[in-house]
């Protein structure tokens, strides 16, 4: 086959912001590098978004001005954006496309590495929980920082952000080592100032050798946002994996990236999402079934535009975007080291769409979801979130390959009667369970809801529900009824069964791997009409692509472009982890365009570095419901507020602990990491605190005179807190012994008996009052 890579197009036909539409395009890919030559002679760097129809969509780094459709040409060069990465990067700046800006020499590269990345493999991440001292006590007492962690600081405008990310960059370590940090800062549209400040502060306290930069100023091109926090994070990578350092990632402004985002949708003419941002989130068709468990605990199968309309309660609208809260559901889906379990669902989304989706089919089922969604691909025995766009033919998709018996809660399932007149329920038994598998589709059909007719049957939630004795006795007897065995010559049973039912399909794909952990049921078409499918449980154990506890990988075998079923395309946002499931295939679907950012932290089974993340984003209007930071926090593993009214009362650096959160703060601190008692004086001074705050709100009303002289007590202590715990200079770098230290002699002025969150040993352990007393 003749490569295409390296013509030279001259059929630019449309310029519409960032973007270019060059028309007559062969053989170019999604995520494609091109060359730009400008009219003047200029070279520019773009990226293909979108091909279809000999039409190439090509995002233009430095942006577009300058360009006529007429005598711009664009080469497309056959290879994605790569970064040319070397040991020399530390102690250098770079624009946000990868250039150096310091008057340095260019880089001689050890290697080129995609800047699209492999984000650290969820699968094989070793758990975070090696405590990192910033010495920065509201931090480090109480919303701890681990190694490997992605923490955000919630800031706004007037807010010293800043200065507290370059004090952290400055002080990090890891207690009980003498290893620095590697720092990796990104910006993107930041002022001159504002730069220059982070490179002073770098160099003032002799750090600048440790530090790469990437910074795309303000009145940088806005498209080449997109591209900066991609090349610092695989700047990091490098010295994290090849290198063996651990890499503090700052970057700074999500929220510009997120405003860059909103230009190239808007430039695209795709329809706006929430707040005018892009619906990259809300991106799987409404056909799709997903896993779930409903509040009475039963296994339910369910396409994801009825389990919308089956949700009660009021739709609230973000712009276009339509969202339902939802309480008491569970979707099975995957933690990060890799074990399938029902997870809380927080709500689900759906938005208008326009356009073409992307069908991805492989031997065990498929799914269908727009171009940019990213699903959980394999590389080179690596997991990582891929875009659709980005997979082809023999590449590999996640998928849950066993799933565990814990959500069986009962021992027996009860399902209504078929008479009308019984006021009573049945215990479904292995026996009736056969019975139902062998004629289920002759009667019961309203009360099991298995469908009238062969296209809508389907297997009772009752029976996927039910303990494995009764799901092997309704699947035996249902192969028994309505299947066959394709080769008699292997030792082992192998099932095929064919359904004109994409319900029946999904619902037997579930039972099949509850029963057969070990065999992987595939999925082939089968000659009845064309509309048949035909689900296979062979003697196939486990591929070898890349296995790791309850999931497995499996090829790519077709990739088209099919029409939407409806109008809505949808999205499910499950609390604890960054997936769910299609139920065709049990495929592993990611979202969210910032997950690809936010993903690249973390750390490697048998590597010695790591990547620690924390991204600053501005709360426009100081709105945490804004899209930014609501995404980001079920992203990302907690926040750090940095509060306005601290600011004001002239308290540094004012970071809020009552708002703030660490989720892996519980693996970082105790006895061996940090003190035995850092999580108990944690706890009460939380309390202690946010008593004390409620004690303020009062006296707004009834005054300081009427309270009582508890009440008193604690409404000193909040004060106390503020200006002696929170508060620390800029330079001051306090060990956690100091933190810990400090906050008993806070909780001291309280009587012993409200220390109800300490245990008594440990009062008369580290109470100042026992405190160097032996017992």
């Amino acid at each position: 086959m003749v490569s295409l890579a390296g013509l030279e197009y001259r059929t630019v036909r449309e310029i519409s912001g960032p973007l270019i539409f060059v028309e007559q395009v062969r053989g170019v890919g999604y995520g494609e590098l091109a060359r730009i030559r400008t009219p003047n002679g200029e070279e520019r760097r773009g990226q293909v978004l979108e091909v279809g129809g000999g039409v190439a969509v090509v995002q233009i780094f430095e942006g577009t001005s300058g360009l006529d459709v007429s005598a711009t040409s664009v080469r497309f060069t056959g290879e994605t954006v790569k970064l040319p990465v070397s040991q020399d990067m530390l102690g250098r700046i770079f624009d946000g496309s990868g250039r150096p800006t310091d008057g340095g020499p260019r880089i001689i590269p050890d290697d080129y590495l995609d800047v699209n990345g492999s984000p650290i493999n969820p699968f094989a991440r070793e758990y975070p929980r090696e405590f990192i001292q910033t010495g920065v006590s509201a931090i480090d007492g109480m919303n701890t920082l681990v190694r490997g962690q992605k923490l955000p600081l919630f800031s706004a405008s007037g807010l010293p952000h800043n200065q507290i990310a370059a004090q952290i960059a400055r002080q990090a370590k890891v207690r009980g080592t003498d290893e620095p940090f590697t720092t990796v800062f990104a910006a993107m549209g930041i002022t001159a100032d504002e730069a220059r400040f982070f490179r002073d502060d770098f160099e003032k306290q002799g750090a600048f050798d440790h530090v790469t930069m990437f910074v795309n100023l303000a009145d940088d091109p806005a498209i080449e946002r997109i591209l900066t926090p991609r090349l610092a994070l695989t700047a990091a990578e490098y010295f994290a994996v090849k290198l063996g350092t651990h890499v503090l990632v700052i970057l700074t402004d999500m929220t510009n990236y997120a405003e860059a985002l909103r230009e190239i949708s808007a430039a695209r003419e795709e329809v706006p999402g929430r707040r005018g941002y892009p619906g990259y989130m809300y991106s799987v068709d409404g056909s799709r079934r997903v896993v779930l468990r409903d509040p009475e605990g039963s296994v339910r199968i369910v396409a994801l535009s009825e389990f919308f309309n089956m949700i009660e309660g009021p739709i609230r609208n973000d712009g276009v975007v339509e969202r339902k809260i939802i309480n008491g559901w569970h979707a099975l889906s995957t933690t990060t080291d890799g074990r399938s379990g029902f997870h809380p669902i927080r709500h689900i989304v759906r938005h208008p769409y326009k356009g073409l989706l992307t069908r991805i089919k492989t031997q065990l089922g498929e799914t269908i979801v727009t171009p940019n969604h990213s699903l959980f691909g394999a590389k080179e025995g690596q997991l990582s979130a891929v875009e659709a766009g980005q997979l082809g033919v023999g590449d590999s998709l996640a998928h849950v390959a066993k799933i565990p018996e814990d959500w069986v809660s009962k021992e027996t399932v009860e399902i209504p009667s078929v008479k009308t007149r019984f006021h009573r329920e049945i215990a479904v038994t292995p026996e009736l369970a056969w019975y139902l598998g062998y004629y289920v589709y002759d009667f019961l059909n309203e009360s099991l809801g298995c469908g009238h007719r062969a296209s809508h049957k389907r297997i009772p939630s009752a029976i996927l529900s039910a303990p494995k004795p009764i799901r092997g006795a309704f699947f035996k007897a249902y192969y028994d009824g309505d299947g066959f065995s394709q080769d008699a010559r292997y030792k082992t049973k192998q099932y095929c069964m064919t359904t004109i039912s994409p319900g029946l399909r999904d619902d037997l794909i579930f039972l099949c791997r509850t029963l057969y952990p070990d065999r992987s049921p595939s999925l082939t078409p089968a000659e009845v009409g064309g509309r048949a499918h035909q689900v296979y449980l062979s003697t196939y154990v486990r591929s070898q692509t890349a296995s790791l506890n309850d999931t497995d990988c499996v090829k790519i075998k077709e990739i088209e472009q099919v029409e939407p079923t409806e109008e809505w395309v949808y999205d499910i946002d499950v609390e604890g982890s960054d997936n769910f499931v299609d139920a065709c295939g049990l495929l592993l679907l990611h979202n969210t365009d910032l997950s690809t950012i936010y993903e690249r932290a973390g750390r490697l089974h048998g590597s010695k570095g790591s990547i620690t993340q924390m991204p600053i984003l501005t709360m426009p209007g100081d709105d945490v419901t804004h899209p930014i930071p609501d995404l980001t926090g079920y992203i990302t593993e907690g926040q750090i507020y940095i509060d306005r009214g601290l600011h004001r009362k002239g308290i540094y650096p004012p970071i809020d602990p009552a708002p703030s959160l660490s989720r892996l703060m519980k693996e970082g601190i105790g006895k061996g990491r940090t003190r035995e008692d850092h999580r108990e004086v944690s706890d009460q001074l939380y309390y202690a605190y946010a008593e004390g705050r409620s004690f303020r709100d009062l006296v707004a009303v009834i005054g300081e005179e009427a309270l009582s002289a508890r009440d008193k007590l604690y409404l000193g202590f909040a004060d106390n807190f503020e200006r002696k715990f929170i508060n620390q200079g800029l330079y001051e770098n306090r060990d956690i012994d100091a933190t810990l230290d400090l906050g008993w002699n806070l909780l001291s002025v309280l009587p012993e008996s409200e220390l109800k969150r300490i245990d008594p040993a440990t009062i008369k352990k580290y109470h100042p009052k026992y405190r160097g007393k032996t017992a």
